[in-house]
Order: structure tokens, then C-alpha cells, then sequence
């Protein structure tokens, strides 16, 4: 028996998106949004079966998320590289980067909150929100300098789990504000 599928078209082209990291709106999204996962597994095996999986134990999700802020700024650079930079107000305001947490078990206290919301829905509506609970900035492509240049500013951030939320949404949830 065949099972009816009822085909959704309102859903196939993806909405663009803005940003909000750490509660700071950063503008918008250039070549929209990736969220890759992969969890790896333990495959239990015997040598009565060879390498043929008699059972696989998950060991847990590695997820990632990259995007590209079309919009960025120095005023708010210090949030778009996460509590990896810092603010300095000495002689005008800079950012900073590198050396704060080098070689120290960080963790959650620089973990921060990604929030992506389509442009073409209103602010009160969830429905197609994008929320991570706790991301880490794991790497920024280069800046580049020059005439014919965008100021465009890519980056990859690791998700880490929330063990306050809910289970099964511990990592991202699609379609809730942030808490």
C-alpha cells in the first residue's frame, strides 16, 4: 500500500533571514543559512558476524552552524565574534581579539544565543525561527579589505547542549523565541 504524500510548494524557497546573537540584532544574512549535524555511533559487532552491526549505541551530535553577516560593524563586532573578543573604550571604541581563553576550560561561559528570523515574517510570529540555545565561535573566514569589496563577515559556530531545555531540543529548536 502506497502512503499519500500531500506536496507543501509554500515551503520549498527559504526565506531570508536576520540575526541575533547574544539578544543583539546584527543586521542581515549574505548566502543564507547551513546547519549541518552528524552523530556518531558506536557499532556493536561480534566475530560470530564479522564487521555486520548486531547493534549502534549514539554517542551524541556534533552540530555546526555557518552564515555569512552582510551587515557587520566594529560597533558590533565584539558580538559577532562571540565572548572570544573584547570591547575596549581607550582612545575610542575597538575591538580586540585573541588570548582571553586560551588553553582554559570554558565551556558554557562563552557560549551565547543565536536567533535567526525570516525577513518577510512578522516579529511576533515563530513559526520559522531558527533558535540556538548555546553556540561557540569556532571559526571566521577573513575579512577582506579593499575597493571592490563587500564588508562581509562569515563565520562557523558550534553548538553545545543546553541541559536545561527540553529533551530532543537541547541543541537547536526550529519555530520557538528564545528563552
Amino acid at each position: 500500500m502506497a502512503t499519500a504524500f500531500t506536496a507543501t510548494p509554500s515551503g520549498i524557497i527559504l526565506p531570508n533571514m536576520r540575526v541575533t546573537i547574544d539578544g543583539t540584532a546584527m543586521g542581515l544574512t549574505k548566502g543564507g543559512i547551513e546547519i549541518a549535524c552528524t552523530t556518531e555511533w558506536l557499532k556493536v559487532t561480534s566475530d560470530q558476524y564479522g564487521r555486520t552491526p548486531l547493534q549502534m549505541f549514539n554517542l551524541g551530535d556534533d552540530v555546526s552552524i555557518k552564515f555569512a553577516l552582510h551587515e557587520f560593524s566594529y560597533a558590533n563586532l565584539n558580538r559577532a565574534l562571540g565572548k572570544t573578543s573584547t570591547l575596549r573604550s581607550t582612545g575610542g571604541t575597538a575591538v580586540g581579539l585573541g588570548g582571553l581563553f586560551a588553553a582554559a576550560k570554558v565551556g558554557t561561559t562563552v557560549a551565547v544565543a543565536l536567533l535567526f528570523h525570516p525577513l518577510d515574517e512578522d516579529d511576533a510570529s515563530l513559526v520559522d525561527d531558527v533558535n540556538v540555545w548555546k553556540a561557540i565561535l569556532m571559526r571566521c573566514e577573513p575579512i577582506k579589505y579593499g575597493p571592490d569589496q563587500e564588508q562581509v563577515l562569515a563565520m562557523e559556530w558550534g553548538v553545545i547542549a543546553d541541559t536545561s531545555m527540553t529533551a530532543g531540543k537541547m541543541l537547536i529548536d526550529f519555530g520557538l523565541a528564545a528563552a
